[in-house]
């Protein structure tokens, strides 16, 4: 049997199964799966149809590649583009530590909803921190104290940071990176992969994260 049909036969068990979501984001007010609640019920699926998992990160690119048991060279590869992480001024060299942990955390487990779709909830990126789901609590009193001091010099931005953004042209742009560098196909570039991509073309201000976010927010609503 074809990896690809036993990989659908694996979509379907996922599918049939409950799987208990831990997370909860207080600040959106959603629970949402966390790395350990998806992966004991995916390794346990493609063990029992003899498909290993193997996790790898190179040149900024996050790969999860389900193997074939009986013929290595066979598999099924799936990307992510690694966000860029901000150090700290403060106890740059734990925080760094930390977020990376973090990074690998949060890429593993969206590798894990690309290969099986199946597993889904709630896609929130905080603009402050798109580590995990988990910092937008945190995020969130931070954004709130700097907004009551700033918040004239932040409507200002919003008007002259988004004024030329053409996210449309940013998408092309974004489309041939995977094409040409990370070596996506056509069917593995998806909305997600689309958006994480633009999103590390460059460091976008605050006001211009919005705008993306909005864009590719309003293009999944279109397409469900």
């Amino acid at each position: 049997m074809s990896i690809h049909r036993r990989l659908s036969e694996i979509h379907k068990e996922l599918l049939e199964t409950k799987i208990p979501k831990t997370g909860y984001n207080k600040h959106k007010g959603f629970r949402y799966y966390e790395l350990e609640d998806i992966m004991p019920y995916v390794i346990n699926a493609c063990y029992k149809h003899k498909i290993t998992l193997q996790f790898s990160f190179v040149e900024n690119t996050a790969i999860l590649k389900l193997v074939d048991w009986d013929d290595e060279k066979k598999y099924i590869p799936f990307r992510i583009q690694v966000p860029e992480l901000i150090v700290p001024e403060k106890n740059p060299n734990n925080k760094l530590i930390q977020d990376t942990g973090a990074n690998v955390s949060y890429l593993q487990r969206y590798l894990l909803k690309l290969a099986f779709p199946c597993i889904n909830d709630k896609d929130i990126i905080d603009l402050d921190d798109g580590n995990s789901e988990k910092s937008n609590e945190a995020g969130s009193s931070k954004k709130q104290e700097k907004s009551k001091s700033s918040k004239p010099k932040q409507e200002a931005e919003k008007v002259e940071d988004t004024h030329d953004l053409d996210v449309n042209q940013l998408i092309i742009e974004a489309e041939k990176v995977l094409k040409e560098k990370k070596g996506l196909s056509d069917s593995e570039i998806n909305l997600r992969a689309l958006r994480m991509q633009v999103l590390s073309l460059k460091k976008w201000t605050v006001a211009e994260k919005r705008e993306i976010l909005k864009y590719f927010n309003e293009k999944e609503e279109d397409s469900k």
